[in-house]
């Protein structure tokens, strides 16, 4: 387009030459001298009025496509989806507003034009922080200027993410604008982390250690459960934002076989192990339930191996406590059902044998020291049994 006037004036220059020649060169060649003057003055008349018709036509196209290309540009503006405005870079008034910010905001066209930039804030008055972006703006070609708040007349307010670019309309250094609503973009955003804040506030409030890795070994998050059983077991610190590998961390009891959880988990399988550690802060022994799992996002995507960990030193202590009772409690069975029969069945046999004795016949005195020491082998018995019980009562599971 910008070659078009140049064109016109090369051809308008080319054919002039040409009909100045050419035709100069006929009439001497032709006529005499005495007519040479009067053909020449209807030669330029002829001319001129030739050259006035096709400039005519040539202007008249050129103003049609013009006018066509304004209409076309101006209906881009007047119809996009999203709002859009014109405002002078010195006085910050709106000189021009398309159809989509008269909806959004509310305002007439008429309206916008007494307006300035800083009515479409909240508080109506351009704070200093908007007064500099909009200096800084005004030396930019184009700019992104964020994300802000406004407010539509209705008191209705949203977030914006507005673009703008330097032009000239009607004289003037301006700027055109273009605003998206980002509005439930950013209320999408606030929930995430209001979420995500709660999921966090969940997890570390849990003395389960929690932790989760992505499909190379990185640690992608983890509670401060973890972190303090880290520092416990291993004797590492952990800091967030997470850089670590998994494959970094120190080898240790509490970390020799997770490589060969996570493969597996990696795989696909779920696992549930336990495993005993040796904390190094008390210098007792721990045990750990251990699940590890594939974390698959609803796309089928594997995303990494979550994993969860529980102190189950209570639980172990509490079995292997049972485990004793057990054993003491067979071993009571054991001397009920043996120990206890040989000296029952002694004094129940001498008790017979006294009964068979005829009444005239003195006692024998020996069967009451047997019958006597059988008794106090029963008693022993009974003090042993005694004896075990209360051991049963000293070691009853914790809580």
């Amino acid at each position: 387009m910008k070659s078009f006037p140049l064109k016109v004036a090369a051809i308008y220059l080319a054919i002039a030459l040409l009909w100045i020649n050419i035709s100069d060169a006929l009439l001497e060649k032709y006529f005499s001298s005495k007519l040479i003057n009067q053909i020449q003055s209807i030669k330029g008349s002829a001319f001129v009025v030739f050259t006035a018709v096709v400039l005519f036509f040539v202007l008249a196209h050129y103003n049609t496509v013009i006018k066509q290309k304004q209409s076309d540009y101006l209906k881009l503006f007047s119809e996009n989806p999203n709002p859009m405005w014109v405002y002078d870079v010195e006085t910050h008034g709106f000189l021009l507003a398309n159809n989509m910010a008269i909806e959004k905001y509310g305002y007439s066209l008429e309206q916008f034009k007494k307006m300035k930039i800083g009515d479409l804030a909240p508080d109506k008055e351009p704070s200093e922080e908007v007064l500099s972006f909009l200096k800084t703006a005004a030396l930019k070609k184009q700019s992104d200027s964020g994300i802000w708040v406004h407010q539509s007349k209705n008191k209705e307010t949203f977030y914006m993410h507005v673009y703008s670019h330097s032009t000239v309309f009607e004289d003037r250094q301006a700027r055109i604008v273009v605003g998206i609503d980002v509005t439930e973009k950013m209320e999408m955003e606030r929930d995430l982390e209001a979420s995500e804040k709660k999921l966090n506030a969940l997890i570390n409030s849990s003395d389960d250690i929690i932790w989760l890795i992505d499909k190379t070994g990185n640690i992608i998050t983890a509670n401060g459960a973890f972190k303090t059983k880290i520092k416990q077991l291993i004797g590492f610190d952990l800091y967030e934002p997470f850089t670590i590998n998994v494959h970094q961390l120190p080898a240790s009891g509490f970390t020799r076989n997770w490589l060969s959880y996570y493969n597996r988990s990696l795989q696909g399988e779920h696992l549930r192990v336990e495993e005993e550690f040796s904390n190094r802060t008390t210098s007792q022994k721990e045990y750990f339930e251990i699940i590890v799992t594939p974390i698959v996002l609803d796309d089928g995507e594997l995303l990494g191996v979550g994993c969860f960990a529980r102190n189950i030193s209570v639980r172990k202590e509490n079995e292997n406590m049972i485990k004793q009772q057990v054993t003491t409690l067979k071993e009571i069975a054991w001397m009920q059902s043996h120990e206890l029969r040989k000296p029952l069945a002694n004094i129940m046999g001498l008790a017979d044998l006294l009964k068979k004795q005829p009444q005239e016949t003195p006692p024998d005195n020996q069967l009451f020291v047997y019958m006597e020491e059988s008794c106090n082998e029963l008693d022993s018995i009974v003090k042993k049994v005694v004896q075990y019980s209360s051991t049963i009562d000293s070691t009853q599971p914790s809580n």
